[in-house]
């Protein structure tokens, strides 16, 4: 068996010591390097957490000691804030630092009133108008302001802690007051303290409060007018029931006088006027003696003056009547017409005219004392005149008695015929005997009475 020379081992002895002695020299230098490696951390805001390879050091700022060479996670928490991440590098001995900012987590935040469209303050910086979606609210407490003009400014206080959405209404009242305006009929013409608003029904927004008034105006009504007093947010009912104004009724006719009947009821004669006369549908009939009656409806409107005319067709003829004597009554349909008179004697008359009368049959009377009565059937045409020369037959009946002197005779009756200028009369004494008494042989005359028709 070979055993190694002596010297070798030697040798291998003396290289075991020289890697011992590098290995232990390289130990103390990574030590000493070690101790000496520092990390340096700040945040913004100040007062994080620090974690670094997933241990929590301290609060920030802080510095960490004692990291090996290489890659480190560092990271930081902060209430209210987004957590922030950072890896660092670092190298043996190194002294370093990091600083991180922190982003304040915000809150979500719907924003409406009503009405829309007011100015958003929050927390005294304009944000824009209603319905508003904030998305960048700090947690914490905050006030709103909400402005619109015509309404009272409003302010609500709301706190944010986390990023759940939020949201809030404000329910304006307004700095004036409303009214909410109908009548009956609708349709009135609506004035607000001298301003035309429309017509009715109508709700009337942005009434200065205190006292106002309104107008109501509508065609065939009483204007209607009041004063009110309102508040501001305060909403005011006003039903208002307008009083309608009168009609009237004008009635004329051609020729005029027709009667004038209405719903059959005689009112007068034309032109007449009815006022007050109530709104509605009436069967007017205008009816006169020798034309046709003349009858319609009429719609009387409210308030309305109305006029109706009636022109009328002639529907009749005219009878002349002349008589021998002259001073007979006559009378148609026992209708009295008056006396026949005499041209320039009485023993014929001149013609006394009856205009007017209906078409068709009528009857004819002539009377007068000391003649027989006559009575005839006439017939009337439209538009013609028909006359009658009628010759009444006497009757002998003594009206007078006049008692003379100086005669053979001392009294006369008989008929009275003629009374002359100079005191004469003339009786006719007998039928168809006629005497003349002087008025010097008259003593005295009186009327038979008791015998005269």
């Amino acid at each position: 068996m070979n055993s190694a020379p002596s010297g070798w081992f030697r040798r291998q002895g003396v290289a075991l010591l020289a890697l011992s002695i590098t290995a232990l020299l390289t130990s103390q230098q990574t030590r000493g390097q070690i101790s000496s490696t520092q990390l340096r951390v700040t945040t913004v805001p100040a007062g994080a957490t620090v974690i670094c390879d997933s241990k929590t050091h301290a609060i920030s700022p802080t510095t960490i000691d004692g990291l090996p060479a290489g890659e480190h996670l560092v990271i930081a928490n902060l209430p209210g804030h987004r957590e922030i991440r950072q890896t660092v590098v670092l190298q043996a001995g190194e002294r370093a630092a990091v600083h991180l900012r922190l982003e304040p987590l915000r809150g979500l935040l719907l924003v409406h009133s009503d009405p829309a469209g007011a100015d958003v303050e929050l927390d005294g910086a304009n944000r824009g108008k209603t319905p508003l979606l904030l998305t960048d609210v700090e947690f914490g407490a905050h006030r709103l302001t909400f402005a619109l003009q015509g309404f009272q400014s409003m302010e609500k206080d709301l706190r944010v802690d986390s990023r759940a959405p939020q949201k809030l209404t404000a329910d304006l009242l307004s700095n004036s007051g409303s009214l909410d305006v109908s009548s009956e009929p609708a349709g009135a013409r609506i004035r607000l303290n001298g301003i035309e608003m429309g017509a009715t029904p109508k709700a009337l927004k942005a009434i200065p409060p205190g006292d106002n008034e309104i107008e109501l105006q509508l065609t065939g009504y009483a204007l209607y007018k009041q004063a009110f007093k309102i508040d501001a947010g305060q909403v005011l009912p006003m039903s208002v029931e307008l009083t309608p104004l009168p009609a009237s009724l004008t009635i004329v006719s051609t020729p005029e006088k027709a009667k004038i009947y209405i719903d059959d009821q005689l009112r007068g004669e034309a032109p007449i006027t009815i006022q007050g006369i109530e709104p509605g549908t009436y069967r007017i009939r205008a009816k006169l003696r020798g034309y046709a009656e003349s009858e319609r409806d009429v719609d009387v409107a409210q308030s309305q003056m109305e006029t109706e005319e009636f022109i009328l067709q002639r529907n009749s003829g005219i009878l002349e009547v002349v008589t021998e004597p002259t001073g007979v009554r006559v009378y148609v349909d026992g209708v009295d017409y008056g006396e026949t008179e005499n041209v320039e004697s009485d023993l014929v008359s001149k013609p006394l005219r009856v205009d007017l009368l209906e078409v068709g049959p009528h009857i004819l009377q002539l009377t007068r004392n000391g003649y027989f009565a006559t009575k005839m059937d006439v017939e009337i045409e439209r538009d013609e005149t028909l006359t009658r020369h009628l010759k009444l037959k006497r009757r002998f009946i003594p009206d007078i008695e006049i008692q003379t002197r100086g005669l053979g005779k001392t009294v006369y009756r008989g008929v009275l015929t003629q009374r002359m200028p100079n005191g004469d009369v003339r009786i006719e004494e007998y039928e168809n005997i006629f005497v003349t008494i002087k008025k010097e042989n008259i003593v005295r005359s009186r009327p038979i009475k008791d015998q005269a028709e």
